[in-house]
C-alpha cells in the first residue's frame, strides 16, 4: 500500500485545512508516492478508521479522472480483523515524477466545478438548494462550539443535516440501501429523484474530509452522476469564520 497524507496533499497556499490543491500538483503527489499516473489504473483506498477520511481520496481520485477507483469498507481494521497480512514497515520517500507519468498526465479528464466555493453555496442556501452538512446534530445544531476555534457555532441556513456516523455502521461498512434511503427521505430529499432529474447536491462538514462518507452512500447505492456531487472544500471550517450578514448560521434555540 502507498500512504497517503491529506494534511500533506493540500492546498499549500490556504489558510484552510484540507483544500483541494492543483491539478498538477495532485498527480505529482501521487506518483511521488508511487502511484501509477494512469487515468485507467485500479485504485482502492482505505483509512485506519474503516471509513473516516478514505471516501474524501476517492472523491479527490475520481474527479481528478481516474475511472477505477473503490472504497476498502471496514477500512485497515476490518482487513486485520479478517486475518489478512498487516505491513508494518514504514512508507518509502516520496520520489520525482518520472517521465511515463509526465506524458500520461495530459490523459486525463478531470470533473469540472466539482468543489464549490462560499459563495456558490450561498446562492445554493438562498435558492434552498440541497446542502448536505455531515457533522454531528449536536455541531450543526450548535449546541457544542467547533474544534477549530474561533468559528461560530450552528449551520448554513436551510442545509440538512446527515451526520457521517449515520450511514455507516459500527464496522465502517455503509448501510444497505434501504436504510440510507430512509436517511436522506428524513431530510426531505428522494435520492432517486436526485438521480433521474440529475440535481446537484452540495456535501459540506468541518472541512472537506467527511462530506465524502455521504456523498459516496448517495453514489453507490442510487447511482448519482458524480458530477452532480459537490463538495464544499472550505465547508464549516470557512462558513464559520465569515461575517454574519453575508454569510449567516442557523442555531437551534433550545429552551
Amino acid at each position: 500500500a502507498k500512504f497517503f497524507d491529506l494534511d500533506d496533499c493540500c492546498d499549500k497556499e490556504s489558510t484552510l485545512p484540507h483544500m483541494m490543491p492543483t491539478k498538477d500538483y495532485f498527480l505529482d503527489y501521487l506518483s511521488g508516492i508511487g502511484v501509477p499516473i494512469d487515468p485507467n489504473q485500479d485504485i482502492v483506498v482505505y483509512d485506519t478508521q474503516g471509513m473516516f477520511s478514505s471516501p474524501r481520496l476517492w472523491y479527490m481520485l475520481k474527479v481528478a479522472g481516474f475511472q477505477n477507483v473503490a472504497v476498502l469498507e471496514g477500512g485497515l481494521p476490518g482487513w486485520d480483523s479478517s486475518g489478512f497480512q498487516i505491513d508494518t514497515q514504514s512508507p518509502p520517500s516520496k520520489t520525482d515524477m518520472d517521465t511515463v507519468s509526465v506524458r500520461n498526465k495530459y490523459a486525463f479528464k478531470p470533473l469540472e466545478n466539482s468543489f464549490v466555493d462560499k459563495d456558490r453555496v450561498k446562492e445554493a442556501s438562498e435558492n434552498k438548494s440541497a446542502i448536505i452538512d455531515a457533522r454531528s446534530a449536536d455541531r450543526f445544531d450548535g449546541k457544542v462550539p467547533e474544534p477549530r476555534e474561533g468559528l461560530r457555532r450552528g449551520s448554513i441556513p436551510f442545509s440538512l443535516n446527515i451526520p457521517f456516523t449515520s450511514v455507516i455502521d459500527d464496522l465502517g461498512f455503509l448501510l444497505p440501501k434501504p436504510q440510507v434511503d430512509q436517511l436522506f427521505r428524513g431530510v426531505g430529499i428522494d435520492a432517486e429523484t436526485v438521480q433521474q432529474n440529475k440535481e446537484d447536491v452540495i456535501f459540506s462538514c468541518g472541512s472537506g474530509v467527511t462530506a465524502c462518507v455521504p456523498l459516496l452512500a448517495l453514489v453507490h447505492h442510487f447511482d448519482v452522476d458524480l458530477a452532480h456531487c459537490k463538495v464544499y472544500d472550505g465547508a464549516f471550517s470557512e462558513w464559520g469564520e465569515l461575517d454574519d450578514e453575508n454569510y449567516p448560521v442557523t442555531v437551534v434555540e433550545t429552551s
